[in-house]
C-alpha cells in the first residue's frame, strides 16, 4: 500500500509518497588504517653499529633479506672462537677415550688368558699330587697364583666400565660444546638485522657509529600490502550482519579516503573477542584489497560503508519526517 507523507519546509508544503520496497540499509562509519604485519626491528646485543643500509630511514623502502644494520661483532667473534676450541678438545677427549677403551679391552683379554693359565697350572699341580709326584706347597702356590690372576681380571674389567663411562662424558661434553658453538654462532648471526619481508619502515632510530642497548627498538618494517581498517559497529549492526547468509565475512564493504575519488574494496577478516574497556559495540578489521589500497598509510582515518541485509517491506524517508 502506498501513503502519503505530509511536510512543511520554509511555508512551502510539500508531500513525497511513501514507496514500500526492499532496502539494503547501509552503514557508515569511521576507521583507523592498521598494519596487518609489522616487524619490530630490535638489536640483540649492545654495541656499537658498525655497518647501516643506506635505506634505514623512515619511509625507506626495503626488499626481504636486505641487511638492515649491523652492531659490532668482536665480541661474538671472540665467543665463536672460544667455543670452537671447547669443541675441539671435546672431540680430543673422545678420541682419547675410545683409544682408552681398546687398550683396556685389550688388558682385560690378557688378564683372562693369564686366569686361565693360571687355573690349567693348578690343576696340574693338583694331579701331580694325586699321583705322589707333587707336593702340598705346589699347589697352594698354584691356586695364590691363579687367585691373583683372577684379582687382575677383575681389575681390567673395572677399567673397561671405567673407560666406558669416560666416553659417555666425553660424549656429554661433546654434546654441550656442540650447543654452545651453535649458541654463539646464532647470537653472532643475530647481530646483523636483515628485513623479513619487503616492505616500508618507520620509526627509524639509530645513527651509523651510535651505541645501542640489548634490545633496543631501532624500527618498524610494515607491510604496505597487508593493511587493514579496524572500525566499530552497534551490538544490533553486528547482530544483523552477523545472521545474514554467509556471516559478517560476507558482508559488502567499502572504504572512503578523503582525496580518493575511487573506492577501496575491502573484505571482513574478524571481529574482536571482547568489547574493550569504556567501548560498545562491536571492532571489525576489513583487509585492504586492490590497487587503491596503497594511497593509505598506516594512521590513516577513513569512512568505512557496509551494507546490512536487505531488508523487506520498508520505505525509506526524511529522518526530519520521523516524529514520536
Amino acid at each position: 500500500a502506498h501513503g502519503v507523507l505530509s511536510l512543511k519546509v520554509d511555508r512551502k508544503e510539500n508531500v513525497l509518497p511513501i514507496k514500500i520496497e526492499a532496502i539494503k540499509p547501509e552503514v557508515t562509519v569511521f576507521g583507523e588504517v592498521l598494519s596487518g604485519r609489522t616487524l619490530e626491528l630490535r638489536t640483540s646485543a649492545g654495541g656499537k653499529l658498525v655497518q647501516m643500509s643506506e635505506n634505514f630511514r623512515k619511509g625507506g623502502a626495503v626488499t626481504k633479506g636486505e641487511l638492515l644494520f649491523t652492531t659490532d661483532p668482536s665480541s661474538a667473534n671472540a665467543n665463536v672462537q672460544l667455543a670452537e676450541t671447547t669443541l675441539m678438545e671435546a672431540k680430543a677427549e673422545l678420541s682419547e677415550a675410545q683409544d682408552a677403551l681398546i687398550l683396556s679391552n685389550d688388558e682385560l683379554r690378557a688378564a683372562k688368558h693369564q686366569y686361565e693359565l693360571r687355573i690349567q697350572a693348578a690343576k696340574r699341580q693338583k694331579s701331580l699330587l694325586k699321583r705322589g709326584v707333587g707336593t702340598e706347597a705346589a699347589v697352594e702356590t698354584a691356586e695364590l697364583s691363579a687367585s691373583s690372576a683372577e684379582t687382575q681380571a677383575l681389575s681390567k674389567r673395572q677399567a673397561v666400565a671405567n673407560a666406558k663411562a669416560r666416553i659417555n662424558r666425553a660424549k656429554t661434553s661433546l654434546k654441550r660444546s656442540t650447543i654452545n658453538l651453535n649458541e654463539t654462532k646464532r647470537k653472532l648471526k643475530d647481530l646483523a638485522v636483515k628485513a623479513g619481508f619487503d616492505g616500508i619502515l618507520a620509526n627509524v632510530a639509530g645513527v651509523l657509529g651510535g651505541l645501542v642497548n640489548p634490545n633496543e627498538r631501532l624500527g618498524e618494517l610494515i607491510d604496505p600490502n597487508s593493511l587493514e581498517v579496524s572500525f566499530r559497529i552497534s551490538s544490533e549492526q553486528f547482530v544483523n550482519l552477523e545472521s545474514a547468509q554467509g556471516g559478517i565475512k560476507a558482508a559488502s564493504v567499502n572504504i572512503y579516503f578523503t582525496g580518493l575519488d575511487t573506492v577501496i574494496p575491502a573484505v571482513i577478516e574478524r571481529s574482536s573477542a571482547a568489547v574493550g574497556e569504556g567501548m560498545t559495540g562491536r571492532e571489525i578489521f576489513a583487509r585492504l584489497v586492490g590497487k587503491n589500497a596503497a594511497a593509505v598509510r598506516v594512521g590513516d582515518f577513513v569512512t568505512v560503508k557496509l551494507k546490512e541485509p536487505e531488508l523487506q517491506n520498508v520505505s525509506l524517508i526524511p529522518a526530519t519526517a520521523s516524529t514520536s
